[in-house]
């Protein structure tokens, strides 16, 4: 019986809109057949006043119909006029074979409802016309045809008209199981699609309904994935996803596909902690490791709660879904690609719309000329001379203030506004890096570090951005150090092509916080890179701390792999000392030097006295090759970071 049913149309699946649309074109049809009664009747010699009073009642059903909200009702009532209307032409026609016809027409169109109760009205009111009125008036349903109507006669034309009355019931029902089946499913995954949650948060969030709880899970890293190994890979894992999502929940929760890496779950009766167990189990099954391409790989998600209690009153499925998104993208900024989820507290709304118009007044930024940069000194930590400087971007907001990197990064990464701040920092950088060696030659060589995104780093521009911007001078380009984070570093050859084309233009590269990303032995050594700069993690655990042995392994490592390291985050005299024998040569952090202006850090650089070793014009170079100085030109190092400042 189950296997039965679930071959059949399930009924009562339309969209509101869709109804509508197909309710309007079935209401115009019977008004028109209302209209043709009178003059078929008095084309074909029947009695049109007669006709007339029998279509008036249709006309007044009709009308009827109109004032009924019920979807069920209003097509069941127009179901009926129809078939009704469709009679008394067969009645007009004197019952010939061909005006029998109109029935069959009739089911197909009342099928565009998707609705058992008027489609099976509609065979009803066929069955009873030809068996009941059949048997009392034979030549009126199916006409005389110059034969005599015997019962047998009749029972015969009857059985006829079943025959091509079943063929075009079967027929219709085929059509709508297909496009049912089409309208309801996600076309990849066979899930659910946003047609039919949309139905599934109606129900549970009617009236007198328990809790219900909404997760929306969105698949961390899913677009790379798409562009390192292709579509086809992409949508492998989909499949897979949605197979491992459906596996955790239980028989009366529903997973339905809504976006392209999106999926949400329905879980009917449950609360806070049923919702965060489902969490934990969908977190669990992503994560196992999955084959895409012939390659192994594993997979997060971001995961967005909404707990629904009955005391909370009526809600919306698009508020529910609309809460959910913004809990998930909670998750996203807290978490980012590790993944993670949140519950949905109502503070997210006016954050959602603060961090919207903060893009807004984001877009128009540099434009306004409200962007600054600070530079924190980096120094010998021998001698104590700034060598350089990092170079910290900072948003003056006409309303809000002075924002650091951490109030409005995110929100360029977000948007793709990150690569028009980091063609700005480029071209501010190379111009204060030019005053500077201008203003302060018998400093040495000054270099400049600059931060680049994931989104420049793949910018089709970025690499003739850079070499309009130094084939002036060759002598900057020798200066200008690209920073790039390991995460960067995940779109595989592709960026390596790019970072070898900036070492073409003879640009120095370096990996910025290293030790926290992604980042190998084996990686390492096939990077184009230059310089190492250790994350605060490290230095925050020296002179004692579990991480104090990774730090002095780091700096050897740079030391044979040819790399120089620039310690960050110093803030203790006691770190300075315990790097320093570790042979750690150059650092940066508060310790030092708060960010400065650009005219307060030239006021520093101005202080300085002319180096000792400079005076018979030789620079001294630092490298950590041997950790020993040699002659050559300085390493010193400025950057632009959008982080951490310390």
């Amino acid at each position: 019986m189950a296997t039965w049913r679930s071959t059949m149309p399930r009924g009562s699946d339309l969209a509101a809109a869709t109804f509508e649309r197909r309710h309007r074109g079935i209401k115009s049809l019977l008004w028109t057949m209302m209209i043709g009664i009178l003059p078929y009747s008095i084309a074909t010699g029947r009695p049109a006043v007669a006709a007339f009073l029998l279509s008036v009642p249709i006309a007044l059903e009709a009308c009827r119909a109109a004032f009924v909200r019920s979807r069920a009702r209003q097509a069941s009532m127009v179901t009926l006029d129809l078939f009704v209307c469709a009679s008394l032409y067969v009645y007009l026609a004197g019952g010939v074979t061909e005006a029998h016809f109109i029935y069959f027409v009739l089911v197909g169109v009342i099928a565009l409802y998707q609705d058992w109760r008027p489609f099976l009205i509609g065979i009803a009111l066929v069955v009873v016309d030809h068996v009941v009125l059949g048997l009392v008036m034979p030549d009126a349903v199916f006409g005389s045809h110059g034969m005599s109507m015997t019962t047998m006669t009749t029972a015969k034309l009857a059985t006829v008209h079943a025959a091509f009355l079943v063929g075009s019931t079967v027929a219709s029902i085929v059509a709508w199981k297909a496009s049912e089946v089409q309208g309801r499913s996600d076309e990849l995954t066979g899930l659910p699609n946003r047609q039919v949650l949309s139905d599934v948060l109606e129900w549970t969030l009617s009236p007198g309904r328990s809790g219900v709880s909404v997760l929306l899970v969105d698949l961390c890293g899913f677009k790379r994935i798409n562009d390192v190994y292709g579509h086809d890979a992409g949508d492998q894992l989909l499949v897979e996803v949605a197979r491992r999502i459906s596996r955790t929940c239980r028989r009366q929760d529903v997973v339905a596909r809504v976006g392209g890496d999106e999926f949400v779950v329905v879980l009917p009766d449950s609360d806070s902690h049923g919702a965060i167990s489902a969490v934990a189990r969908i977190a669990e099954a992503c994560g196992e490791p999955l084959r895409v391409d012939d390659r192994t790989i594993r997979i997060t998600a971001s995961i967005g709660v909404v707990v629904v209690a009955q005391a909370d009153g009526p809600r919306r499925p698009i508020e529910v879904l609309s809460d959910a998104d913004l809990a998930m993208c909670a998750a996203k900024r807290q978490y980012g690609d590790s993944g993670g989820f949140k519950i949905f507290v109502p503070s997210m709304r006016a954050q959602a719309r603060a961090d919207f118009e903060l893009e807004l007044d984001l877009a128009e930024s540099v434009e306004r000329g409200e962007l600054r940069l600070l530079y924190q000194p980096v120094v010998d930590m021998v001698t104590s001379q700034i060598v350089g400087a990092e170079a910290l971007v900072r948003w003056q907001h006409p309303t809000r203030g002075l924002l650091g990197p951490i109030e409005f990064i995110p929100a360029a990464e977000r948007t793709g506004l990150i690569v028009g701040i980091g063609r700005w920092v480029l071209q501010e950088a190379v111009a204060q890096l030019s005053l500077w060696n201008e203003r302060f030659p018998h400093l040495g060589d000054l270099s400049m570090h600059v931060n680049l995104s994931t989104h420049q780093l793949r910018s089709s521009s970025l690499v003739a951005e850079i070499r309009e911007l130094v084939q002036p001078s060759p002598i900057v380009a020798d200066r200008l150090v690209i920073e790039i984070t390991e995460s960067a570093l995940l779109g595989g050859d592709r960026d390596l092509i790019v970072l070898r084309q900036l070492k073409d233009l003879g640009i120095r590269l370096a990996l910025d916080d290293f030790g926290t990303g992604y980042s190998s032995l084996s990686n390492l050594a096939r990077l184009p890179i230059d310089e190492l700069k250790i994350d605060k993690s490290f230095t925050d655990d020296v002179p004692v701390g579990p991480n104090r042995t990774l730090m002095a392994g780091v700096l050897a490592l740079a030391g044979r792999v040819g790399m120089i390291p620039i310690i960050e985050g110093i803030e203790r005299p006691e770190q300075v000392s315990e790097l320093l024998a570790m042979g750690a040569r150059v650092g940066q952090g508060y310790y030092y030097s708060r960010p400065l202006s650009s005219d307060a850090f030239m006021l520093k650089l101005g202080d300085q006295p002319v180096p000792n070793d400079q005076r018979d014009g030789t620079v001294v170079a630092l490298s950590m090759a041997g950790g020993a100085p040699r002659k050559a030109t300085a390493a010193t190092d400025v950057g632009m970071r959008t982080g951490r400042t310390g």
